[in-house]
């Protein structure tokens, strides 16, 4: 389309159309340890969306999750018994504005 919004004719292909795919970059940026989660973040993630919406309707489908902002983080924990030096994890939460496609 020209400026004033006339088609041109010329095509310039788009790599990102299509159906939307799942976006979690915005989770894994922060330098934050997510072990908890285990090793699909992403996974875990949808997952706990999925049962959110579920717990709300439960025929609710996510078709795709997209992270819009960086996440908050949340975790606790108590020092190690026989080691002061560490610290053993008892609870862990995130919190991190998304878009979800669900029908």
């Amino acid at each position: 389309m020209d400026d004033s919004g006339t088609l041109t004719g010329e095509y310039q292909e788009n790599p990102r159309h299509g159906v939307p795919q799942d976006d979690f970059g915005k989770l894994t940026d922060p330098d934050h340890w997510l072990g908890w989660l285990g090793d699909d973040l992403a996974a875990a993630v949808r997952q706990g969306i999925e049962d959110s919406l579920r717990s709300q309707a439960a025929d609710a489908v996510v078709e795709w999750v997209k992270i819009l902002e960086a996440p908050r983080f949340l975790t606790g924990g108590r020092r190690h018994s026989e080691d002061e030096q560490l610290m053993v994890v008892t609870r862990a939460a995130l919190a991190a504005p998304c878009s979800p496609g669900r029908r």
